[in-house]
């Protein structure tokens, strides 16, 4: 009878960036459920520590940066969030998408930046929404227009 035997294990380099992932990964969870709470300072605390962990060629960095970016703009600072989208969309090409415009919008009115928030909410009514959300996009738009006094 043939002894199976275990495979090698692997290697430590290896093993160490998938615990800190996985460890990044129930961060972020945690950081989300913070959120629905209201608990706003420990899911940014949360937010930030998945993006600490994450290893930097990990394919989950994308998402925890924009946990971390939405968490930012909950907590009423724009400004980081935006630099969290910087990142995220520093991370390749692939990461200048919808959920980054979007975010960056609403960042960018948060942060009373409004000629550059106007432009933003103009890029997304070219966009396929369903008519809440383009409906909110308008309301946006509407509001900034009025406070750069253009209506």
């Amino acid at each position: 009878r043939a002894r199976v035997r275990n495979p090698p294990l692997p290697p430590r380099s290896a093993v160490v960036p998938a615990r800190s992932t996985i460890l990044a990964a129930l961060c972020n969870r945690i950081s989300s459920r913070c959120a629905v709470l209201d608990r706003l300072e420990e899911g940014e605390f949360y937010s930030r520590r998945a993006v600490e962990l994450c290893p930097r060629d990990s394919p989950y960095l994308a998402d925890f940066l924009l946990g971390l970016a939405v968490t930012l703009t909950s907590a009423g600072r724009p400004e980081e969030a935006l630099a969290a989208c910087d990142e995220r969309r520093a991370l390749g090409d692939e990461y200048d998408d919808l959920l980054d415009h979007s975010l960056r919008a609403y960042s960018l009115y948060e942060a009373g930046r409004l000629e550059e928030a106007e432009k933003a909410f103009e890029a997304l009514l070219e966009v396929d929404f369903d008519q809440g959300q383009h409906d909110d996009i308008v309301r946006h738009l509407e509001d900034i227009r009025k406070r750069l006094g253009r209506t």
